[in-house]
């Protein structure tokens, strides 16, 4: 009997607490909560703080690890990777065995400063202040260090990218203020998986677990993810 498991990541300064709504809503569509995994990232766990000298390395370890280990007796794993647990999500791929990758609003690339507050004007500033003090307060906690390290995982996510070749399925909200879309058609043009798509989000903010889409973007893509297990099946 095939047994499958589901791995969602959490965010640069998150915590699992922030992709929860994830995981209720695949409980909700019946799947059993000891197959979904919910991993705290190392040096990560308390909200808008990372662990001085921690290292993106250190996190994809760490990541591989967990994954190896809980997931050992599942010969099916889906990995769902939301923001910078995106770019971690591309990088254990390989070495954790995942079969299918769905990402939520991974910051190939980020607005500057400049951009970015322009960004929150222009997109009803207003109801998104308190996200605005999270961002803020993760680039202080963080003493400017770890957002250092998170540029080098950009680049050598861009150096992996056509390494990729699980089935993968990229979600972009075109409002995101914190990734800019364009990296969503980075990685879809640069990764070499044989299924690949972009799923476009209209009114949607970065924080995409926050959003009442939630649900609807998770029922797309694990309806895409079933349709490559049929394929898959064919070939067989």
């Amino acid at each position: 009997m095939k047994k499958t498991a589901y791995i969602i990541v959490h965010g640069f300064c998150g915590t699992p607490k922030d992709i929860m709504n994830i995981k209720k809503y695949l409980i909700k569509k019946g799947i059993k909560s000891k197959d979904i995994f919910t991993p705290c990232l190392k040096g990560h766990g308390i909200k808008g703080k990372c662990r001085k000298g921690t290292t993106y390395q250190d996190i994809i370890d760490g990541l591989n690890v967990y994954i190896n280990k809980k997931c050992e007796i599942y010969n099916k794993r889906i990995l769902i990777g939301y923001s910078m647990g995106g770019l971690i999500s591309l990088m254990v791929t390989r070495e954790a065995q995942i079969n299918d990758l769905i990402l939520l609003n991974a910051p190939m690339r980020v607005w500057t400063f400049r951009g970015f507050a322009w960004t929150i004007i222009k997109r009803n500033f207003n109801q998104k202040i308190h996200h605005l003090r999270v961002i803020l307060s993760s680039f202080t906690y963080s003493k400017i260090m770890t957002s250092i390290e998170l540029h080098k995982l950009q680049k050598n996510v861009r150096e992996h990218l056509k390494m990729i070749t699980a089935n993968t399925y990229i979600v972009q909200s075109k409002k995101d203020y914190v990734a800019r879309p364009s990296s969503a058609k980075e990685i879809f043009n640069n990764i070499t998986s044989e299924r690949k798509e972009i799923m476009w989000i209209d009114n949607a903010t970065h924080f995409l677990p926050e959003e009442s889409c939630i649900e609807e973007v998770i029922d797309k893509a694990l309806e895409w993810v079933n349709e490559s297990k049929k394929k898959e099946s064919l070939v067989v």
